[in-house]
């Protein structure tokens, strides 16, 4: 994915480094290391993360205060969270002429909780133990990380056990398929719930493919390539019985009281309906949405799916993260963006 010309001006004027198959930034600060990940989609949508500490290794408890008295001044700064050492700022911007502002915005907004946390005598560490030597930045799988040594081996270890098990697992396509029709069976039943409570039900087109995939995996383990062209075109089809149900009640409702229509006559009676105009243009109009938001999220759903069930776990290392300085009256230098492995 290409960033937006904006984004290459911000990344070029703070020697930021682009990692387009991860979608991310990372780079140093004013000796802060910040890892900035963009939404897949390409939205400008980013997440900010960093991890500081205090210099002998306790997490800082005045990090929270100094985000919370920032967020009020940056419109696009929607969310922020902090769990021990690591703060995650979240970035948003609605309406693409916007892009130039929001960016700017967001270096204004990095520059100035540099500042703070030169104030406040924080330093780069470790986001899992808060050590500050030998940090490194990380990817895991496409997340970004920053850890110290121990840490790094400690994680190393967990994912190579992981990758493992991952070879060794074997999938059932029989009995992932069973789970896989029982997970679509709830899917056509939001579909019927929705359409009865009078809202439009394409939004259960995602809900659909999720239950679907989330059965074969619950019933077969191991979801592989035929797996999943199973469960996609499943998938499809059960969202075409979940209309039908939905529109058959629909009949049965309306005649049943003056006709006494059981339900499997009103299910026979659909395509005497869907000779008429209105209602077959209706109907379609329903299923058009239904599959467009199954197309839409459902790529996400089958390559995360496909990802944990196939692609072994990875740990890279992107570059050394020298400390910086914790004295408030000696800003550090751009020097610390050296060190890329």
């Amino acid at each position: 994915m290409k960033l937006p010309k904006p984004l290459r001006d911000f990344a070029q004027k703070h020697n930021f480094t682009w990692d387009a198959k991860a979608n991310l930034l990372y780079g140093s600060w004013q000796g802060y290391y910040f890892t900035i990940a963009q939404n897949p989609s390409g939205r400008p949508t980013h997440i900010i993360t960093l991890s500081v500490g205090q210099t002998d290794g306790r997490p800082s408890q005045a990090l929270s205060g100094i985000l919370g008295n920032l967020q009020p001044d940056y419109k696009y700064l929607t969310d922020f969270s902090v769990d021990g050492y690591q703060a995650k700022i979240f970035f948003q911007c609605r309406f693409a002429p916007q892009v130039k502002t929001y960016v700017q915005q967001m270096d204004e907004f990095i520059d100035a909780l540099c500042m703070s946390l030169q104030s406040a005598q924080l330093v780069n560490c470790c986001q899992k133990c808060g050590s500050p030597e030998g940090v490194s930045s990380c990817l895991a799988n496409s997340n970004p990380l920053l850890l110290c040594q121990n840490c790094r081996e400690t994680a190393a270890q967990q994912i190579a056990e992981k990758a493992g098990e991952m070879k060794k697992r074997r999938g059932n396509f029989l009995s992932g398929a069973v789970g896989a029709i029982l997970g679509s069976l709830l899917g056509v039943a939001a579909w019927v719930l929705v359409y009865r409570l009078g809202y439009i039900a394409a939004i259960v087109g995602l809900i659909m493919i999720v239950c679907t995939f989330k059965g074969f995996s619950l019933f077969g383990g191991k979801l592989n390539v035929p797996g999943i062209l199973f469960c996609v075109v499943l998938s499809a089809a059960m969202l075409y019985v979940g209309e039908q149900v939905a529109i058959a009640w629909e009949i049965y409702d309306t005649f049943r009281t003056d006709f006494s229509v059981t339900f499997f006559q009103a299910y026979q009676s659909i395509p005497t309906f869907m000779e008429y105009d209105e209602f077959r243009r209706a109907v379609i109009a329903d299923m058009a949405y239904g599959y467009l938001f199954m197309a839409a999220g459902g790529f996400s759903v089958i390559w995360s799916t496909y990802k944990q069930h196939n692609v072994a776990p990875t740990l890279q290392i992107l570059e050394s993260v020298t400390p910086v300085a914790p004295a408030a009256s000696s800003p550090v230098s751009s020097e610390s963006d050296a060190g890329q492995q």
